[in-house]
């Protein structure tokens, strides 16, 4: 396996040698094609721009030097009506004539004529006699020739070849014909290009170039160059695309490096490739050093085709938003621009007035600043106009800021004097808006505040309440133990004696038993920690059950207990055993605190899909508390504390209906004390 990967990474550095260098091969033969592309279409020499653009900046030259500047001495020594305006000039002038100079003495080889009929004068580089024998001699050594007229734009005589007349003023590009020195003149031009070149030139080196081109063994050569180096590219590109599709190939570092980029960088970067091509193939053409660099840009940009393919492509698994998510810069800029707006205007509008003010002042601001540009210029009715709404803005706002400065000062100085302590202080709320709700919800903290000490207040004097019933309740049976423990100590009792100490003793300390147990039991249904087996209950039966348990007492006692009960059962979801535990309480404490002779009421009602269970009895003791205190532990009607009860039986009821999600009350009316116990009905 790792020999086959080995081999793999060999092959693919391979391809990518081949690659490059073919594309680089390939790009040289374009430009060079491209930059040699007028020699490789023409059909002569004389076609070409490499004859045409020399010849036609020697007839440029041939021409200015001989109608503008004439001679270097006329340049130096210019006679005419504006002889010292002339003068002034000669130093452009002599520029201008060393510069024709400098072009026609680049180009030896073409031998040319030019000739004022209408002056009598004439100018050459033709070292022999001028007469018609010279001429016919030129003639026949020349290779190509042409004789001009600028007064009819003609052409008068040119050497046998394959050009038409038109095709021949071609040659010359119309613009030498436009010069203001030629209008009224009849100039006449020869040109004369030799057969074999003397000279080494623009021109003759162009030739020579021509044709080289036009041979027909390196236009072979280089088709099947060309035809050699397209197949290696397309094999190479096959094969590095067939690794670049196999899914289980790990993508390279550079891939991998370049993957993580944005996809708007990737791009850009993949832009700035193709413009590098474009580039570097203009450059080429000039300079064929930048072929090099072109072949390399090529490669380059293949590249980063493909990563950035290899990128968008994981578009199809992603998904689109997805991919977005994942790889494009301006989707998490717009979002975070998205998130900023939305936090500010959820901030803005975290209160609905605050927000709709705030927006309202932003709007009439922006008009204020466009009213206060828009002054200049302006009209005279509209800058009144502008005049007043901008006094309007300024009183208005300053009006607003000041009254709520004045509004939140009050509302500070009213906060320190709560925060210090004055739970008294209520503070105005007299003003508008959010500032007025402010100063209420200010008002509301300190109200909840100081019931909140209250509550403490409360809340430390049951702590000791408690800890003084608790020991009260704990001491007595215990004391009462402890007595009897030392009376049966004593040697010269009797054993009946002995005995009723015994039995004593076993009635405190079941006593004690009972007590310590219902204050464990009062801590966890307080605490909400005790175990609850909820299960449907009929609680008409459950009653029952309940008042069997004291029948006896019942007899025994003098109490009358009147009970109501309907026919039909009644179904409620509660753990049995903890509701039974209720109800035996409020039956023990009725047979405990009732004034003797008289009733108790025990009813269960169906109200409003509610089982109801009440129980009302007239108390033995005088009803001196509220309907709250009765529910706290350790709370007694006998207050002096002398019969059994341990005051926690309400407590513990009260806490268990609650976690049975019912609801306990107790209701007091002079000497009635009533306890109402409410449960769903199912």
């Amino acid at each position: 396996m790792a020999t086959k990967l080995k081999s793999s990474k060999v092959l693919r550095f391979i391809s990518v040698v081949i690659l490059t260098v073919s594309l680089i091969l390939l790009a040289f033969m374009g430009v060079y094609t491209i930059k040699n592309y007028d020699s490789v279409k023409s059909q002569n020499f004389y076609e070409t721009n490499k004859f045409k653009n020399p010849f036609n900046d020697l007839n440029f030259a041939i021409i200015d030097s001989f109608t503008i500047y004439k001679s270097e001495q006329e340049v130096k020594e210019p006679i005419n009506s504006q002889e010292e305006y002339l003068k002034a000039n000669i130093k452009n002038n002599s520029q201008g004539y060393n510069n024709s100079l400098s072009v026609i003495n680049r180009y030896p080889n073409i031998k040319y004529i030019i000739e004022d009929t209408s002056e009598d004068r004439l100018n050459t580089n033709i070292e022999n006699d001028l007469n018609e024998e010279t001429i016919a001699n030129l003639k026949n050594e020349s290779d190509f020739y042409l004789i001009l007229n600028t007064q009819n734009k003609n052409v008068l005589e040119s050497a046998d070849s394959n050009f038409t007349k038109e095709q021949l003023k071609n040659i010359i590009n119309n613009d030498s014909f436009n010069y203001k020195n030629t209008e009224n003149k009849n100039l006449k031009i020869s040109y004369f290009v030799p057969k074999s070149f003397i000279y080494d030139d623009e021109i003759s080196l162009g030739k020579e170039n021509y044709n080289k081109l036009k041979s027909k063994a390196l236009v072979e050569k280089t088709i099947v160059l060309s035809g050699v180096l397209v197949a290696l590219s397309l094999l190479a590109l096959i094969y590095l695309n067939i690794q670049r599709k196999n899914k289980n190939k790990d993508k390279g570092i550079l891939e991998r490096i370049y993957s993580r980029i944005y996809i708007e960088f990737q791009l850009i970067i993949l832009c700035i490739g193709l413009v590098s091509i474009i580039i570097t193939s203009y450059e080429s053409l000039k300079e064929p050093v930048y072929t090099i660099l072109l072949g390399i840009a090529m490669i380059g940009t293949y590249y980063l085709m493909a990563f950035t393919y290899g990128s968008i492509i994981e578009l199809k698994g992603l998904g689109v938003k997805e991919f977005f998510r994942r790889k494009s810069l301006i989707y998490k800029i717009i979002n975070w621009v998205k998130k900023i707006i939305r936090r500010i205007v959820e901030e803005v509008f975290l209160i609905k007035s605050t927000g709709i003010k705030i927006s309202i002042f932003l709007i009439l601001s922006f008009i204020f600043m466009i009213s206060m540009l828009s002054l200049r210029g302006s009209s005279d009715f509209i800058t009144l106009i502008l005049v007043i709404y901008i006094l309007t803005y300024i009183i208005s706002v300053i009006s607003y800021v000041v009254k709520s400065a004045n509004y939140l000062n009050k509302i500070v100085v009213g906060s320190f004097k709560i925060a210090n302590g004055d739970l008294n202080y209520v503070i105005d709320e007299g003003g508008k808006g959010i500032l007025k709700e402010l100063s209420h919800n200010i008002n509301n903290m300190k109200s909840g505040l100081k019931d909140s000490i209250d509550s403490e207040i409360k809340s430390e004097k049951m702590k000791t309440e408690l800890i003084t019933n608790v020991s009260h309740d704990l001491k007595t049976p215990l004391t009462s133990i402890i007595t009897y423990v030392d009376l049966i100590k004593n040697e010269d009792l009797t054993k009946e004696e002995r005995m009723d100490y015994i039995k004593v003793l076993e009635r405190k300390s079941e006593r004690l038993k009972i007590l310590i147990e219902d204050l464990f039991e009062a801590s966890k249904a307080a605490s909400g920690e005790v175990e609850l087996n909820i299960e449907k209950v009929d609680i008409t039966s459950l009653l029952k059950q309940a008042l069997a348990e004291f029948e006896e007492k019942i007899k025994e006692s003098s109490l009358d207990f009147k009970i109501n009960l309907p026919k039909e059962k009644l179904y409620i979801m509660v753990d049995g055993k903890k509701t039974w535990r209720i109800l035996e309480n409020q039956i023990s404490n009725a047979l405990k605190y009732s004034l003797k002779n008289t009733r108790v009421y025990i009813n269960i009602e169906d109200i409003d899909n509610k089982v109801v269970i009440t129980i009302k009895n007239i108390s033995a003791f005088e009803i001196d508390f509220n309907e709250d205190e009765i529910l706290e532990r350790f709370k007694r009607g006998d207050k002096s504390r002398n019969t059994e009860g341990s005051g926690l039986g309400l407590a513990i009821s009260n806490n268990l209906t609650k976690l049975q999600g019912g609801y306990f009350r107790v209701s007091v009316d002079g000497d009635l004390f009533k306890v109402i116990i409410e449960f769903p009905k199912i």
